[in-house]
């Protein structure tokens, strides 16, 4: 099992690689495996920069975290930039499939009837056989925790081409297998966004 931080803040969005630079020693020091930086580029937070980090363990992070908000240099690139991180999202991760790399992640913010172990894996199956190398790099499923989608669930497709995600969305959604893992589940998606990585 591990945990996403999503760390969403106002500001210039174009200068988060540079607090990605700035904190991700630190941040490995403590424990992230994973960290990438990116900007929201549709939705409610369109514009917003933002750090996803991947942990074993939520406390590690919670528990180091005054260290890089609290470090000089990291302070200073936070004040160059004007940046003013105002929200952490933490999330469960559920399931992967493929790579979790690319130029962009496509959200999916989801509600469900079942979230059981099984049904979300026979859902991740499903999307695989038809999107994984057909348009996505890989999938990411979690359920939040955190803020004001708590029980929520997030997909989010890692893609190097939007418009071949998007070209292949409908093979996916008439999918036979698909349709019966999003029944089976009661999954209902409510909004889908767009963020680039950088």
């Amino acid at each position: 099992m591990s945990y996403v931080m999503m760390a969403i803040g106002d500001g210039d969005g174009s200068m988060v690689g540079q607090v990605r630079d700035a904190t991700a020693s630190m941040m490995t020091a403590a424990g992230a495996s994973s960290i990438r930086a990116g900007i929201v580029q549709t939705g409610p937070n369109t514009g917003k920069g933002f750090i996803d980090t991947e942990w074993a363990s939520p406390d590690d992070y919670f528990d180091n975290r005054a260290n890089w908000l609290g470090d000089p240099e990291v302070v200073k690139t936070f004040q160059n930039a004007g940046v003013t991180s105002n929200q952490v999202m933490m999330s469960e991760v559920t399931g992967v499939r493929g790579t979790c790399e690319g130029r962009y992640g496509i959200a999916l913010l989801q509600s469900a009837t079942d979230f059981s172990q099984g049904a979300i894996d026979r859902l991740l199956d499903a999307v695989e056989g038809v999107m994984i190398g057909k348009g996505a790099n890989g999938l990411r499923a979690t359920r939040i925790l955190t803020g004001d989608n708590a029980g929520l669930a997030m997909g989010v497709f890692f893609v190097d081409s939007l418009a071949g995600y998007f070209s292949n969305l409908q093979t996916l959604l008439a999918d036979e297998k698909v349709v019966a893992a999003f029944t089976e589940s009661g999954v209902v998606t409510h909004r889908r966004s767009i963020a680039q990585f950088v």
